[in-house]
């Protein structure tokens, strides 16, 4: 395990952390603000020891910790796109931003707006697809977007990757996303634009 910045846990597991205060799950107690923007780098193993698998498992891959916003007007969508609103404060938004660095990761479960919780930043996740993807017939390998409903999408093959759909750009799948609500899909996230 590879981390920057301090990293306490109050939870177990880095899926279900939902704190109040910067490493704290109460109000009224101490608040760890050198925690927000800390990142940690897993191994698979690791990565499964810090995973609540009754809510998802957890992969090998950077995850960083983070505040979400308080007044974005979307709900955090589990397995779906975040995307930074004050990167220098590492604040995050299930909302697509602009004028800032875009794509900020992955979130691993929905942490309620203006609290902090962990987001995955590159590597392996289970990740949530339009119920109807602009490809229909996702392949494994096809390159994964983000899309303005908190959910990522599928190009058609067709679609020319340009300028405009590489600010999209969020990775590629590992399994074929089926158009399903209710089911997450691996995928292999490759962030470029990690704030730290």
């Amino acid at each position: 395990m590879t981390t920057t910045g301090i990293v306490r846990l109050v939870s177990r597991y880095l899926n279900t952390v939902n704190d109040v205060l910067p490493g704290q799950s109460v109000t009224g107690g101490q608040s760890y603000d050198g925690q927000v923007g800390a990142t940690v780098t897993l191994n698979a193993a690791e990565a499964l020891k810090l995973s609540d698998t009754s809510v998802g498992t957890l992969y090998g891959g950077t995850y960083q910790y983070v505040k979400f916003l308080l007044t974005q007007s979307g709900t955090t969508v589990k397995g779906g796109p975040v995307y930074w609103t004050d990167p220098d404060n590492f604040v995050v938004s299930a909302d697509v931003a602009t004028g800032v660095p875009g794509f900020a990761g992955v979130a691993l479960s929905v942490v309620t707006k203006g609290n902090y919780g962990w987001i995955l930043v590159s590597g392996k996740c289970q990740c949530q697809p339009l119920d109807n993807t602009t490809k229909t017939t996702p392949a494994i390998g096809d390159v994964m977007v983000t899309s303005t409903i908190g959910r990522f999408d599928v190009l058609a093959d067709a679609t020319a990757f340009d300028g405009t759909n590489l600010k999209l750009y969020a990775g590629q799948w590992i399994e074929a996303p089926a158009d399903a609500t209710s089911t997450r899909y691996l995928a292999y996230v490759t962030q470029t634009r990690r704030v730290s």
